[in-house]
């Protein structure tokens, strides 16, 4: 049937069909069949009609597959345009017949400023190929250096750079070097040093400057001070972290809004109840003679309070790169890990700080208590053992490159578990500082761990429970969870009971060590996020995203009582319109947010039990919701009315996104299918199908000419919203898609998944165009920033990822949610990401620093100055510095109307230059 079809186009070709040319040149660079794809060679090289020749021409630059362009050149086919003609012999040769005359550069710039986006991609990337990055350089540059330089994206910058460099021109590379993206200047600027050029006049003390402070990269400093949390898209407190209190009589709950309540297992009420402010609670623990609760949040602030009189003891600020954090009790001690691999001490009596201790170049993920040690896991593996307080260099004993996830010392202090997240776990001997048993059977990634005196077990993502002896390197056990996915587990001190938590909210116990199921029970209605035994192994609470908190007496499985009610997280983040994000929660409230301020202009109850996803339309009138009992609600955001529903479909839906050209509504099913609805009356208009598995997310071009969703099929597919199928599909994934988002530059597709990196596509035909460095863990949320020079991950570990596109490397990672990330959108100023999160919270970043210099004005100075003061001592401050001296430059020959300034005597209008 697929070979019929390959002949009928090829006659179709041979009759002068234009669509039949595009086709056979995708069946050509896709198929595995040999025949089929002579046919199609045969077709393409025997084109009857000039205009089929120009189209192919343009598919062999658009899709850059080296055997379809072997085939055009070797059949003679040539654009009959002259412009288009100078395109194709720039991208297929190196330049083409006289290739540096005038004429022929004026072409080139023709050519390439009517190409489509994809096409110039295809262009630069031939100038890098074929070295001739002065030439297009001169083409974009056109009669004047600087003339053309505030329309250039940051590719044509490093075109017209290294041509530039190339070529030694270095009065222009000077012009140019404080007007480009400062990743170029910088470059620019290195350039001119290491040839010797100096230039002349009033110019000569700033070139020095700059080369006095020049630094090696640009690392993309974020504002200080401007991070924020809209508290009207919180829930009224959705708990993220638990601790009894080593008696068993107290139980401490620390919520995402900053507030940690203190109550008594064994009656109703609450005993305490303290503030963190607006910073989300990461770490509670009460001393051995519960005197005292001492608590951090995720802005690195310490605090301690009195059980007694529910005073605040002492607080200690400071510590924003704070990664983990420990009490140890016996010394009186908290601990402080920091991103830089530092250890930080506080006295527990007054919060009194004591020396720091440099451990290892790498964040640190987990701190314990190691007998008169602290031991420390780091980011790549490796593991620190200090005395607290001790003037010793740390022990350091190698990793394996996986983060640390848990350590676990045994009942005398010489031995250390070391449990990676992925990999085998380790038991070291501590005064050999050897290994001295690796444990065998782990797959998968850790989802939780657990561990007793003599036995720990761990919870992997391949939905097995394993149990190990510290005595054997075989598991004791292997329990297969099928369908159910661990989320979190908690041991008995005693070693006899093992707690199990469940993503559909069921607590499974297992009698121990052999890990014999006791009992199971069920009292939450969704994921539970966190579980803890109290010391005596009687009393189990659970925390779960359905908002409630409980205490259960265990083996029995009775709940003692509901501690908490709050709101359920943020499943959806639709926007933005504006300045207009609406964060949304899975029981149903939709909040219209200001991100200028983070206020809350309106709530809409979207009368939805459990929402799958929403999206906003760009001009911020309708909000579509889709629900769990496969409904469609489209909502008038203006006066908070629902326009129009479809109930009752086939299928729930999973994702949806509005097209921006037209009122239409696009839905991802379960069903695999994708469904197209009018707007605002919901009626159907069509399907589009290829997916043969659930519909996990969807994207749509800027022009809304492209259509892309991603699939637990593990593929991608590209949809022309007027066409029934997909014209091209991205495979590949290991695992199932659960981001996908578009550059807005029409030139990149970005789609990540569980299975490593970020994969990145040319388009429009989904051809590989590289990866980025990924995060462990399943990606959730994808965002590019309007210059389409950074993408944002968002992870299930609550973490961002800032990378550079143009670089394929990672800028920096950002700890944004506590729980998992559900919605990553920039505000159309390219200022400020919006991130919400299950945790409940809608949370507001500054972006990373890369400002193109050709289009900042003067304000932009003083702004600067403040930056380079906040961070002052710190590795930015040289950035910034860097960055104010290039600014000089940039405007080192501009005058501007500015605001005045309010000082007695001024004139009203004041000119700065």
């Amino acid at each position: 049937m697929y070979r019929a079809e390959v002949w009928q186009l090829a006659r179709r070709a041979a009759a002068g069909d234009i669509p039949a040319v595009t086709a056979l040149a995708g069946v050509f660079c896709t198929t595995p069949d040999p025949k089929v794809r002579e046919r199609a060679a045969g077709a393409l090289r025997s084109l009857p009609v000039p205009v089929q020749a120009v189209i192919l021409c343009r598919e062999a630059l658009l899709r850059d597959n080296p055997a379809l362009l072997t085939l055009v050149q070797e059949s003679g086919h040539l654009p009959s345009d002259a412009e288009e003609q100078a395109l194709w012999y720039f991208c297929t040769t190196t330049g083409g017949p006289g290739s540096t005359g005038t004429e022929d550069c004026l072409l080139l710039a023709a050519g390439y400023t009517r190409a489509s986006a994809p096409v110039r991609a295809r262009v630069r990337s031939a100038a890098r190929r074929f070295g001739t990055c002065s030439l297009l350089g001169q083409a974009l540059m056109g009669t004047g250096t600087t003339r053309n330089a505030g329309t250039w994206s940051y590719d044509e910058w490093e075109i017209v750079i290294t041509g530039l460099i190339g070529d030694g021109r270095w009065e222009d590379l000077w012009l140019l070097s404080s007007l480009a993206p400062v990743p170029h200047a910088i470059t620019a600027l290195a350039a001119l040093i290491d040839s010797g050029w100096i230039t002349s006049g009033d110019d000569r003390a700033l070139f020095f400057d700059l080369a006095a402070t020049l630094p090696d990269r640009w690392t993309h400093p974020a504002p200080a001070g401007n991070g924020r949390e809209s508290a009207g898209s919180r829930p009224a407190g959705q708990v993220t972290r638990l601790c009894f209190s080593p008696d068993g009589t107290l139980l401490a709950t620390g919520s995402c809004n900053g507030t940690i309540t203190v109550r008594h297992t064994t009656s109703a009420g609450t005993t305490a109840e303290f503030s963190l402010g607006q910073s989300s609670v990461r770490f509670l623990a009460i001393p051995n003679d519960n005197p005292r609760i001492v608590s951090s949040g995720d802005n690195g602030t310490v605090c301690c309070h009195s059980l007694t009189d529910r005073s605040l003891l002492w607080c200690r600020e400071g510590w924003t790169g704070a990664t983990a954090f420990a009490l140890d009790s016996d010394v009186g001690l908290v601990f402080i890990g920091d991103d830089r691999g530092t250890l930080h001490t506080l006295a527990c009596q007054d919060g009194r700080t004591l020396p720091a201790t440099p451990l290892h170049p790498s964040p640190v993920t987990c701190l314990v208590p190691a007998g008169q040690t602290i031991a420390c896991g780091h980011a790549d593996g490796t593991i620190s053992i200090v005395r607290p307080v001790g003037a010793e260099q740390p022990v350091i004993l190698p990793g394996s490159g996986s983060p640390v996830r848990s350590i676990v010392p045994d009942a005398d202090g010489t031995g250390l578990l070391v449990v990676h997240e992925e990999g085998s776990p380790v038991l070291w001997d501590l005064p050999s500082r050897k290994k001295c048993r690796t444990f065998t059977g782990m797959t998968g990634r850790v989802v939780c761990t657990a561990a007793a005196a003599r036995w720990f077990a761990i919870g992997d993502s391949n939905r097995m429970i394993r149990v190990w002896s510290l005595d054997n390197t075989a598991p004791l056990a292997e329990v297969p969870t099928y369908n159910r996915r661990l989320t979190s587990c908690t041991a008995a001190p005693d070693g006899s009971l093992l707690a199990c938590g469940f993503h559909e909210g069921t607590v499974r116990l297992y009698r121990m060590p052999d890990a014999r199921l006791l009992r199971e029970f069920r009292g939450h209605t969704k994921t539970i996020t966190s579980c803890t035994l109290a010391a005596d192994g009687g009393r189990l609470a659970t925390v779960s995203w359905d908002g409630t908190t409980k205490l259960w007496r265990v083996p029995g499985g009775e709940i003692v009582r509901t501690l908490d009610a709050h709101a359920g997280g943020i499943v959806s983040l639709a926007g933005p319109a504006g300045s207009l994000v609406v964060p949304v929660t899975q029981d149903g409230a939709a909040r219209l947010v200001d991100a200028r301020d983070g206020t809350t202009l309106r709530t809409i109850d979207l009368y939805t039990a459990e929402i799958r996803s929403a999206a906003l339309d760009r001009d911020g009138t309708f909000l579509a919701s889709t629900g769990a009992d496969a409904s469609i609600r489209i909502w008038n955001i203006r006066d908070g009315s629902l326009a129009a529903a479809a109930e009752k479909l086939q299928t729930s839906q999973r994702c949806c996104t509005f097209l921006p050209d037209r009122p239409v509504l696009v839905t991802g099913g379960w069903d695999g299918v994708v469904r197209l609805f009018a707007v605002p009356d919901a009626t159907p208009l069509r399907t589009l199908a290829g997916h043969t598995s659930v519909v996990t997310c969807c994207t749509v071009s800027g022009d809304g000419t492209l259509l892309v969703t991603g699939s637990n099929d593990t593929t991608v597919r590209l949809f022309r919203p007027d066409e029934d199928e997909a014209y091209a599909v991205a495979d590949g994934f290991r695992s199932e898609v659960g981001a996908v988002a578009l550059s807005p530059d029409g030139t990149l597709l970005a789609a990540g998944s569980s299975d490593g990196p970020v994969r990145l596509f040319f388009l429009p035909y989904a051809t590989p165009a590289g990866e980025l460095p990924g995060l462990p863990g399943t990606v959730t949320a994808l965002t590019f920033t309007p210059d389409s020079c950074i993408l944002v991950a968002g992870y299930a570990s609550g973490t961002c990822a800032f990378f550079s596109v143009h670089d394929r490397s990672l800028i920096r990672t950002l700890p944004a949610h506590s729980g998992s990330v559900t919605g990553a959108v920039i505000t159309a100023d390219g200022r400020t990401l919006v991130t919400s999160g299950e945790d409940g919270l809608c949370r507001f970043h500054p972006l990373p620093h890369a400002p193109f210099l050709v289009h900042a004005g003067l304000d932009t100075i003083p702004s600067v100055q403040e930056q380079a003061g906040l961070v002052r001592g710190s590795t930015a401050s040289a950035q910034w510095s860097f960055l104010e001296l290039l600014l000089t430059a940039r405007f080192r020959g501009e005058i501007e109307i500015c605001p005045p300034l309010d000082v007695a005597g001024c004139y009203d209008i004041q000119i700065m230059g």
